[in-house]
């Protein structure tokens, strides 16, 4: 691995690192049905969970 491969590691571990910090400690979290299928959503728990784009989403895409 080179030095640049390295770094942007180092760098993806860190924001990744943040994002779920922020996460973690926020009331109110406002994401997409996209965004919310993502990576940095994973194996986040709410509380609850309104879908404005239900009209617009298949049921697969609404998982959680």
């Amino acid at each position: 691995m080179d030095i640049l491969e390295s770094n942007i590691t180092r760098y993806r571990q860190r924001e990744g690192g943040v994002v779920r910090s922020v996460l973690k400690d926020s009331q109110v979290v406002l994401a997409t049905c996209h965004t919310s299928g993502g990576r940095q959503m994973a194996n986040q728990e709410f509380d609850v969970v309104i879908i404005d784009e239900a009209t617009q989403a298949l049921e697969a895409v609404c998982r959680f």
